[in-house]
């Protein structure tokens, strides 16, 4: 069965909300085990801040599933026509990505060029705010990701905002 036909078998918004919380449980759980920094401060952590660090590396997660994988999925949906775009859950859905991407990008504008949570959590784990959230590839080789020559940050600014436009001209399109 190749993955065309299983995302027809499966209601692909069921489907896309299990790997959301499948992603973000996952790589929040690597990221708890294998940052040194983590290790480095945990214990002299109160339990609010613990539990602080774990909803924001959650919450981070969330967002970067959401706004990176999620509009892969979504492409594919709407490339193989296996999308029914009448359904009010996908309406929904549509909503609420648009609002996190502006969200996420308004956050950037405001934070010249730095992700809120990032600063957050480099602020609880006491490092300098240049290091850069731990997602997908650099969680699963356990790097660390010091911003001082490429501005990654501003980098995925780009993509974030290129995609949320492409989705939404899409949609004013097929409606």
């Amino acid at each position: 069965m190749n993955l065309i036909n299983l995302l027809k078998k499966y209601d692909c918004l069921k489907l896309n909300i299990f790997l959301l919380l499948l992603f973000s449980i996952l790589f929040t759980s690597l990221e708890l085990y294998r940052n040194k920094f983590i290790k480095s401060i945990w214990n002299k952590k109160s339990l609010y801040e613990k539990f602080l660090l774990i909803s924001i590396i959650l919450v981070h997660n969330f967002v970067i599933y959401t706004l990176f994988v999620s509009p892969i999925l979504v492409l594919i949906y709407i490339y193989y026509n296996i999308y029914n775009y009448n359904k009010i859950e996908y309406n929904i859905y549509y909503i609420f990505y648009i609002i996190l991407s502006l969200i996420a990008i308004t956050s950037w504008l405001l934070y010249d060029n730095y992700c809120i949570l990032t600063l957050k959590q480099n602020e609880l784990l006491e490092i300098n705010k240049e290091y850069k959230f731990r997602s997908g590839i650099y969680t699963l080789y356990d790097s660390y990701y010091l911003d001082n020559v490429y501005n990654r940050d501003k980098i995925i600014s780009y993509g974030v905002t290129s995609t949320f436009i492409i989705i939404f001209t899409y949609l004013l399109i097929k409606k």
